[in-house]
């Protein structure tokens, strides 16, 4: 083949076939690759107790898991008293919304842990009401 017939000609295999090889062998390695992953990682723990054996030991089921292993259940005798705070931290929570479901949640958590809620809207951002579950108050403030 003389010179100018190399130049012009293609020299190896055609385009096609080495982009075809070059997927090929990407293919392979990610199967390599993910085999070494899966054959050398530890398998994932089971959970420590099912759900199922936990609820049925809080209504007063058997206190075995089906390992063997024993629960513990622990009764107080009464709550704890009204007076005292459950938590040092309050907790401050600020609400921009006016979904019932987040507003009823928001009420909730902010009532267990004793902390004060403020509610506005997009629309009202000046004016919002607090409700404030430490001193037992709920006030608009503008």
């Amino acid at each position: 083949m003389s010179e100018a017939g190399a130049v012009a000609g293609h020299r190896g295999q055609p385009m096609a076939v080495q982009l075809i090889s070059l997927l090929v062998a990407g293919w392979v390695i990610t199967l390599m690759v993910t085999a070494a992953v899966v054959l050398l990682l530890p398998p994932p723990q089971q959970p420590a107790y099912r759900l199922s054996e936990l609820v049925a030991a809080a209504n007063g089921g058997p206190l075995t898991t089906r390992d063997g292993r024993r629960l513990m259940r622990v009764r107080q005798a009464d709550p704890p008293p009204r007076g005292e705070p459950r938590i040092s931290n309050p907790m401050y929570t600020f609400m921009l919304a006016s979904d019932y479901g987040l507003v009823n949640f928001v009420q909730k958590v902010t009532e267990i842990c004793r902390g004060k809620a403020y509610f506005t809207t997009p629309f009202t951002l000046g004016q919002y009401l607090l409700m404030d579950y430490m001193n037992r108050k709920t006030r608009t403030i503008h």
